[in-house]
């Protein structure tokens, strides 16, 4: 092993974790008041139905790599990671079927998995190349394979 460089799982300072938590923490309540509000109280301009699609995915990759950055590393953490962001996404879709003018849609909470997975992957990826150089670390085929199943989902979901 070449000086300066560690083994084992990518990692931010350690020290910051915790700052992680709390910004995963307020993400997860914007998301809240954002994707549970009444559409009209909201003021937003005239957007494409798959910008607002692929939307989803973006905001979850967010959450996930926030948790991604302040949870221990390893596998399972991952899955934790994938989990939490994923049923909040499905959590706050099954409860837009009450608020008016909005509509728990399966395809948003797929959109929104995918989005965390993408997260998580991209965030890996990045950090790879952080600590072993763009050399090593090859092409990230997953990242690129989420990004198009995200796209491929708010396709779907814009032309159901």
């Amino acid at each position: 092993m070449t000086p300066g460089m560690t083994s084992g799982p990518p990692r931010v300072r350690d020290g910051f974790s915790w700052l992680f938590l709390v910004l995963a923490l307020i993400w997860a309540i914007i998301l809240w008041v954002l994707l549970l509000s009444e559409p009209g109280n909201l003021h937003l301009p005239p957007t494409p139905d798959f910008v607002l699609n692929f939307g989803h995915a973006v905001i979850f990759a967010v959450l996930s790599g926030l948790l991604y950055l302040g949870l221990p590393k390893g596998h399972a953490f991952l899955l934790l990671v994938l989990l939490l962001s994923g049923l909040y996404g499905a959590l706050l879709e099954f409860l837009q079927t009450w608020v008016p003018g909005r509509i728990g849609d399966p395809i948003d909470a797929m959109t929104n998995v995918l989005g965390a997975a993408l997260g998580i992957s991209a965030l890996s990826a990045l950090l790879n190349w952080r600590q072993h150089g763009l050399g090593n670390a090859g092409l990230p085929w997953l990242p690129l394979l989420l990004l198009l199943a995200s796209l491929g989902s708010a396709l779907l979901a814009t032309l159901a």
